[in-house]
C-alpha cells in the first residue's frame, strides 16, 4: 500500500503544472511539505495493531526460569504511524522487562532504543516491528503488569497529533496453591553435651500439584523458647514445586537440663500460613522420667453419671539422655477407674526427649467421692517411683417421691377437693434434674395440679421441690389417673405417681341419719329431715338425730301444749305427781306444761283442821343447758308475762296452813339463753303435796 501511494505521488507530480519532476521518495522524506500533506490527507490514517491482540501471559513462574514472549507491532493504517513511548506500566513487577526489535526477521535483530517524543519508532504502512517482554520470576508473588505503547498518526506533528495509547496486559499463569510440607513437627536433638553445638535442618518440601513458589519467610522462635537454639537463616527461602529447602537450627546446651523452644516458620500457603515445629534437646545424660499431663500429678474427672464414661490423658517425658522404662501399676479399679495399657506391663522404651501418652477412664460403679491412683516404676536414677492421683464424683441421682399414692377417696359430684401435696427429694449423689411432670394417656382430666412448678428444676443430694394435686368432681364415677415424674434418676427416670377418687352424688358422700343431705356449699349440710325428726344440735354428722315427742309435738302455748293434771295432795282423789318426757327440737323449741293442783280434806280423818300445801316441779334427767319456766296462779294456763325462769328443780307453791289453797301451774321447758343447741330429750316432774 504505501509502495502504491508513493506512485500515485509520482503521477500526480509528473502531471502537475510544476514542469520540475520530484523523486519518488520525496513526500517521505518530506511529509510537512504542503503538496505531500495534501496528498496524504485522503490516505487512511495510521492504526496500531497488537499480536497477540489481547495480552501475553507466562507459564514458567518458578524461581530460577527466564521467558521471552514476542508481542508483534503492526501499522493497518496508509499513513506513516509514530510511536513516541514504549514503557512498562508503573505497577508492573520489575521481574518484567521488554526491549523492541525490527519485525520479520527469522530471529530477533539488535535491540531498537527507546522511543521518545524527538526520536519516534515509526512504522510504515504495512509493516511491522516487535516487542520481546521477559519474566524472569525471583520469589514467589503473583506478577502481572502491562505494555505501554503510546502512538500518533504521522500526518501531524507530536503537538498537532491526537496521542493515544495502546495497552497491552502482561500476566503470569499460576497452576495451583503453594503447599508447605514438613518431615516432621518436631526437631529432636537427643542428648548434646554441655556447650557443644549441634545442627540440624529442618526440610521443608513444596507439594503443590501446579506451578505455585513456595515462599519460606525468615524463621523466627516463638516467646519463651530456649536461646540454646537459633539459626543463621536471615533471608527468605523460595521453593519451586517438587523441591525442597533446609532450615538449619543449632543447638548449643548452657545447662545441665531439658531444652524446649519452637521454630516459627511464615509462608504462602493459604491452607498453613505458618508453620511451627516444636524443638527439643537434653544435656542430661542417663534416663529422666517427668510428668507432662497432669502438672499437678492429679487427674481430675470431675462429675461423671454413673453409665457414662469419661477420658482422661496421662503423659509422661523422657528429658535424659538414655532410654526410660516405665511400669505403670493401678492402685484400685473397683470403682470404676482404668487405663489403656495393662497393669504391671512395661511401657514401650521412651527415646531422649519423646513422650508417651495413655488414656485413662472413669466409669463410675458407686455414687460419692472416687480415688484410685497410677503408681510407677522407672530406671531414672533419680526417681525410681512416681505416682499420680485419679479423683472423680460419681454421679448417681435418685428420684423419692412421698406419697406416690393419693386416694382423695369419694368427692362429691361439683366439688373441689383439698389440694395433696407431694414431695420429691434427690436420695441420691451429685444433682438431679426434674423435668416434665405429665399426665399418663388414659387419665382422668378431673385430675389437676395446682400452679404447675416451672420445670426444669435442679436438686442438690437431699434438696426436695413440692407439688400439688387436686380433683374437680364433674362426672359421677371414678376418677383416677397416673401422674408421671420425668427425672434424669439412675434408676426409673420416670416415675408414676396414682392418684384415684370417687365421684359420688350428694346422696352417697353426705350420707345422713333420717333426713335428706344439701351439697350446695361445698360441703355436707343437712338439707331437710324425716317426719317426726329433727336436726336440734345443727351437726351434720349426727344427722336429723332429734325425734319427735311421743303422741305428736308439745307445743309452747297452751292451745299446743299439754294438761298434765289434775293433782292433788294426799287428800285428794287426785294423783299426787305426774311424770313427762319430751324432747326439744331446736334452741328456739318450747315445752308448755298446766296442771290444776287441789288442796283436799276431808272430817274428821284428813287434814282436818287444815294444812300446808305445795306444788313443785324438777326434772329428773335433762341435757346441760336445759330450764324451765313457771307461773302459779288461780288463773289457768299462761302467763308468760308473769313467769319465773331459770329452775331445774323448784318448789313452785308453798300455801298457808288451814287455807284452800287450789291453784292452777303453768310450766314452760326450753333452752337457757346461750346454751349449745343439743337434742333435749328430758324427764320432768310435778307434784302436789302436802307440807
Amino acid at each position: 500500500m504505501r509502495h502504491l501511494g508513493l506512485c500515485l505521488l509520482s503521477v500526480v507530480f509528473v502531471a502537475s503544472c510544476d514542469s520540475q519532476l520530484k523523486p519518488p521518495d520525496y513526500c517521505e522524506n518530506n511529509p510537512d511539505d504542503e503538496q505531500c500533506k495534501e496528498l496524504l490527507i485522503d490516505l487512511l490514517p495510521a492504526r496500531i495493531y497488537l499480536d497477540p491482540p489481547f495480552g501475553i501471559g507466562f507459564d514458567c513462574v518458578q524461581v530460577g526460569c527466564e521467558t521471552t514472549r514476542l508481542v508483534t507491532i503492526e501499522n493497518r493504517g496508509e499513513r506513516d504511524l509514530h510511536i513516541t513511548l514504549a514503557r512498562l506500566s508503573v505497577d508492573t513487577s520489575t521481574e518484567f522487562s521488554f526491549s523492541l526489535h525490527e519485525g520479520d526477521t527469522p530471529t530477533l535483530s539488535a535491540p531498537l532504543s527507546k522511543p521518545t517524543v524527538d526520536n519516534p519508532l515509526i512504522i510504515p504502512p504495512t509493516e511491522t516491528r516487535q516487542v520481546a517482554v521477559t519474566y524472569a520470576p525471583r520469589d514467589a508473588q503473583e506478577d502481572a503488569g502491562a505494555l505501554w505503547l503510546d502512538w500518533h498518526d504521522g500526518l501531524e506533528s507530536y503537538d498537532d497529533a491526537v496521542q493515544e495509547r495502546a495497552e497491552l496486559p502482561i500476566t503470569t499463569r499460576v497452576l495451583g496453591e503453594a503447599e508447605a510440607t514438613i518431615e516432621s513437627g518436631a526437631l529432636n536433638f537427643g542428648y548434646v553435651p554441655l556447650g557443644t553445638p549441634k545442627t540440624v535442618p529442618v526440610v521443608v518440601t513444596n507439594t503443590s500439584n501446579g506451578s505455585a513458589t513456595l515462599e519460606i519467610q525468615p524463621p523466627t522462635f516463638s516467646p519463651g523458647s530456649s536461646p540454646a537454639f537459633f539459626t543463621t537463616q536471615t533471608e527468605p527461602v523460595y521453593v519451586n514445586s517438587g523441591e525442597s529447602a533446609e532450615i538449619e537450627v543449632t543447638f548449643v546446651p548452657d545447662a545441665a537440663t531439658a531444652f524446649e523452644g519452637e521454630l516459627v516458620l511464615g509462608t504462602n500457603d493459604g491452607a498453613r500460613p505458618t508453620i511451627h515445629i516444636r524443638l527439643l534437646g537434653t544435656s542430661i545424660a542417663d534416663p529422666y522420667f517427668v510428668f507432662v499431663e497432669p502438672e499437678d500429678w492429679v487427674v481430675q474427672f470431675g462429675d461423671v453419671r454413673i453409665g457414662d464414661v469419661i477420658e482422661r490423658e496421662v503423659t509422661i517425658k523422657n528429658l535424659g539422655g538414655l532410654p526410660l522404662l516405665v511400669t505403670p501399676n493401678l492402685a484400685d479399679e473397683s470403682t470404676g477407674f482404668a487405663m489403656a495399657v495393662a497393669s504391671g506391663v512395661q511401657l514401650p522404651a521412651l527415646n531422649p526427649l519423646a513422650e508417651y501418652t495413655f488414656t485413662v477412664t472413669l466409669n463410675p460403679t458407686v455414687g460419692g467421692a472416687l480415688w484410685s491412683e497410677i503408681d510407677f516404676t522407672t530406671n531414672d536414677p533419680t526417681l525410681p517411683d512416681d505416682w499420680v492421683d485419679m479423683v472423680g464424683y460419681g454421679v448417681a441421682p435418685d428420684a423419692a417421691i412421698a406419697p406416690d399414692n393419693l386416694d382423695f377417696g369419694q368427692l362429691v359430684q361439683f366439688w373441689t377437693s383439698e389440694a395433696q401435696t407431694v414431695t420429691v427429694s434427690n436420695q441420691g449423689t451429685g444433682d438431679m434434674t426434674v423435668t416434665a411432670l405429665t399426665f399418663e394417656v388414659g387419665s382422668s382430666p378431673q385430675v389437676k395440679l395446682v400452679s404447675p412448678p416451672p420445670l426444669p428444676v435442679k436438686l442438690g443430694p437431699d434438696e426436695t421441690m413440692d407439688f400439688s394435686v387436686y380433683v374437680e368432681g364433674q362426672t359421677i364415677g371414678p376418677a383416677g389417673a397416673t401422674l408421671l415424674l420425668h427425672t434424669d434418676s439412675i434408676v426409673d427416670p420416670v416415675r408414676p405417681i396414682s392418684v384415684t377418687a370417687e365421684i359420688v352424688s350428694c346422696e352417697v358422700g353426705c350420707a345422713m341419719a333420717n333426713g335428706t343431705p344439701s351439697c350446695a356449699s361445698g360441703s355436707c349440710a343437712v338439707g331437710t329431715c324425716n317426719t317426726n325428726f329433727h336436726d336440734a344440735d345443727e351437726n351434720f354428722a349426727t344427722g336429723c338425730e332429734c325425734p319427735e315427742d311421743a303422741g305428736g309435738d308439745i307445743g309452747g302455748n297452751c292451745a299446743q301444749g299439754r294438761n298434765v293434771g289434775p293433782l292433788g295432795d294426799k287428800c285428794s282423789s287426785y294423783p299426787g305427781n305426774v311424770t313427762r318426757t319430751g324432747t326439744l327440737h331446736s334452741l328456739d323449741d318450747v315445752d308448755l306444761y298446766w296442771f290444776r293442783a287441789y288442796d283436799d280434806s276431808s272430817f274428821p280423818t284428813c287434814d282436818v283442821g287444815g294444812d300446808s300445801f305445795g306444788i313443785r316441779a324438777q326434772f329428773t334427767s335433762a341435757p346441760p343447758g336445759l330450764e324451765f319456766c313457771y307461773r302459779v296462779a288461780n288463773a289457768g294456763c299462761g302467763g308468760e308475762n308473769q313467769w319465773s325462769c331459770g329452775h331445774t328443780n323448784k318448789l313452785l307453791y308453798n300455801g298457808g296452813y288451814g287455807d284452800d289453797d287450789d291453784t292452777d301451774a303453768t310450766v314452760w321447758v326450753r333452752f337457757a339463753p346461750g346454751a349449745n343447741p343439743v337434742c333435749g330429750t328430758y324427764t320432768i316432774r310435778f307434784d302436789a303435796d302436802d307440807g
